[in-house]
């Protein structure tokens, strides 16, 4: 239920806001937020991160299909951040998930996890669009440490996202991150799966400019 979302899942920025915000923060989210703030807002106006993202979560898992709690959960997130105070919209959908399923159904070959991740995304952008309406949806890829890890794997779920992407409507896809450093090639603490402070804001950048470009 909705009141019982933690604050701490919304962030409200203002353009006073954002040294501090990122300082706190740290993520590409922010970044993009940042960017869409500075170019298209003016200077009264105030922009809500609905932050829905969890570590280690994944469709494999049952956390993100149509109507699993995940989903769920954001549907929830975004109608109660519309039933604020003043003329709110949802400016834009971005996704950042896949490493668990590129590593989930080890006995899935090449095409069955493509198509089982593509099946699960669609149906996730599809659904959400029919309730929201037609949102701009960007989503980037892995961070270069993991999809050497699993570089098969990590192929099957780009080529989901990129037919995803190419059959719905202003929708992008940030393929290129193997430039961004990972967690780990920064600071050497073994975590492949995140990009590092810096990274995140390049990447956040990047998911930015790709919205520009289908909004």
């Amino acid at each position: 239920m909705v009141n019982r979302i933690s604050r701490r899942y919304f962030i409200r920025l203002a353009k006073t806001d954002v040294g501090s915000a990122w300082n706190k923060y740290d993520n590409f989210a922010l970044r993009f937020a940042t960017e869409y703030l500075n170019n298209n807002l003016s200077p009264k106006r105030q922009i809500l991160i609905v932050q829905t993202a969890v570590s280690g979560t994944g469709f494999a898992k049952e956390h993100w299909g149509v109507e699993e709690v995940l989903y769920e959960r954001t549907c929830s997130m975004v109608r109660h951040a519309l039933s604020l105070e003043g003329k709110n919209r949802v400016v834009a959908f971005l996704w950042h998930q896949g490493e668990h399923d590129t590593e989930a159904n080890p006995t899935f070959s090449f095409n069955e996890r493509k198509d089982y991740y593509y099946d699960k995304l669609n149906q996730l952008v599809m659904s959400f669009r029919s309730e929201f309406g037609l949102i701009p949806f960007v989503c980037a890829g892995f961070t270069k440490q993991f999809c050497e890890m699993w570089p098969t794997q990590s192929l099957a779920v780009y080529e989901a996202i990129e037919k995803v992407v190419s059959e719905n409507r202003k929708s992008a896809f940030v393929i290129n991150t193997n430039d961004l450093l990972s967690n780990d090639e920064k600071v050497n603490d073994g975590d492949v799966y995140h990009f590092c402070k810096e990274s995140q804001s390049i990447l956040g950048l990047r998911y930015y400019q790709k919205w520009t470009d289908i909004k």
